[in-house]
């Protein structure tokens, strides 16, 4: 992995009136003396951000930016130029959006999805609202049931419209969502189904048995926290049920029957109840 554009840990060298200097394998990085409140010693070991200065040197921070080289993420528009756009990147450096790297118009103040590469020409980090240039389902290697880090992109009319893994793209259909979810939030997400097209459906709940194992625990962790009861039944609205556990009145069902099977808990006309062992 390359180190610029990435947050890394990099050992200090030596400590000057200037700042810090890293040892980057044959080269060394300044940790400029502005940019960070740490005491540093010669040996210790830091996580910087690295990214080149209006020189063209490689320069360290210790704060992290929103998003690094190889992931998207949404970022506010701060300020238009003759030559592009500069976002709020979450640092005291901005990132740049040159003009051709903008699928539209960027207005200032307004927030847009923005991939992080390194431009080959300039060698220097940039972004780009071009995200279908790097996001895409020509291949995928993916398999059902894979856990996978989610971002979530946009709603349309099916759902909402998620980048996985920052390669590909993903649908999470709106009857399948039962909690809030906003554009921009990152979470984890589990493989439904990769159709003949190359299309991925996404879930936001393990499936088949491990997602009713997995629920029948957190169920009996609320009733523990409930004093072994909860006003929940198969009469109850979705709504609630999601309020209190946060799942589908549809899962609750097949957990409840199976905690009942197991003979964890007892089912009434008011809820259900714990059985201490």
């Amino acid at each position: 992995m390359s180190l610029l554009g990435n947050y890394t840990k990099l050992k200090v060298a030596q400590v000057t009136e200037h700042g810090a200097f890293l040892v980057a394998g044959n080269e060394q990085i300044l940790l400029p003396k502005s940019t960070t409140t740490r005491q540093l010693s010669a040996g210790d070991e830091v996580d910087v951000f690295i990214y080149r200065d209006a020189e063209g040197r490689l320069i360290a921070i210790d704060s992290r930016p929103l998003v690094v080289v190889g992931e998207c993420g949404f970022l506010t528009a701060k300020e238009n130029t003759g030559f592009g756009t500069f976002m709020d990147w979450g640092i005291s450096k901005d990132l740049l959006i040159p003009f051709s790297e903008q699928k539209n118009d960027l207005v200032e103040g307004r927030k847009y999805l923005v991939y992080v590469f390194i431009d080959e020409r300039t060698n220097k980090v940039i972004g780009t609202t071009r995200v279908t240039d790097f996001v895409y389902n020509a291949t995928v290697e993916l398999s059902v049931g894979d856990e996978v880090d989610i971002l979530v992109a946009g709603r349309s009319e099916l759902g909402y419209n998620v980048v996985i893994e920052n390669k590909h793209w993903g649908l999470i259909y709106h009857n399948e969502i039962f909690r809030e979810i906003h554009e921009g939030d990152k979470m984890k997400g589990f493989v439904k189904l990769v159709r003949p097209d190359r299309k991925i459906d996404v879930s936001l709940q393990k499936q088949g048995y491990d997602e009713v194992s997995d629920a029948s625990e957190k169920v009996i962790a609320e009733l523990e926290k409930h004093k072994g009861f909860l006003p929940l039944h198969d009469k109850s609205e979705p709504d609630e049920i999601y309020r209190v556990l946060g799942i589908s009145k549809k899962l609750f069902k097949k957990v409840i029957g199976l905690l009942y099977k197991q003979r964890r808990i007892e089912i009434g006309n008011d809820g259900i109840k714990v059985i201490s062992s």
